[in-house]
C-alpha cells in the first residue's frame, strides 16, 4: 500500500534524487506484493506483517537504502564490492538506483530473517 507522507517525500526531492528514489520504490513493491510503507524517522520505510524490510532515503551527496539488519549486510559482502555501507545501510548515487539484483538480493535476505 502506497502512502501519501511517502509521495510527499518523494515529491520533494530534486532531480535526480526525486526518479532513483520512484525507481527504487517500483521495485520494492514489485519485489515484495502486499508492502506496506510507513514514514519513520523523517524517510520511508517498507513493511511487510507489520515489520520492516527496508527503507530509502536521500542525503546531500548520496542515496541510503536501510536494510534493518547488520546480518543482511554480512551475507551480501559479495553483491555489495564497491559500495560504501554501514552496519546496516548501503548508500548509492544521487542518480542511479541499486542494481535489480542487488536489492532483490538484500530485500530477500531480510523477507528470510522476518518470516
Amino acid at each position: 500500500m502506497r502512502i501519501a507522507k511517502v509521495d510527499a517525500y518523494i515529491l520533494a526531492q530534486p532531480e535526480p534524487k526525486r526518479s532513483t528514489l520512484i525507481t527504487m520504490r517500483d521495485m520494492m513493491h514489485a519485489f515484495v506484493p502486499g508492502t506496506v510503507e510507513v514514514i519513520g524517522h523523517g524517510v520511508p520505510y517498507f513493511t511487510l506483517r507489520g515489520k520492516k524490510y527496508g527503507g530509502i532515503a536521500a542525503c546531500k551527496k548520496h542515496m541510503l537504502y536501510f536494510t534493518q539488519s547488520s546480518a543482511v549486510i554480512l551475507q551480501s559482502a559479495d553483491v555489495l564490492q564497491g559500495f560504501t555501507h554501514g552496519n546496516a545501510s548501503v548508500q548509492f548515487p544521487i542518480d542511479a538506483p541499486l542494481a535489480r539484483n542487488v536489492l532483490e538480493r538484500l530485500i530477500a535476505l531480510r523477507i528470510g530473517e522476518i518470516g
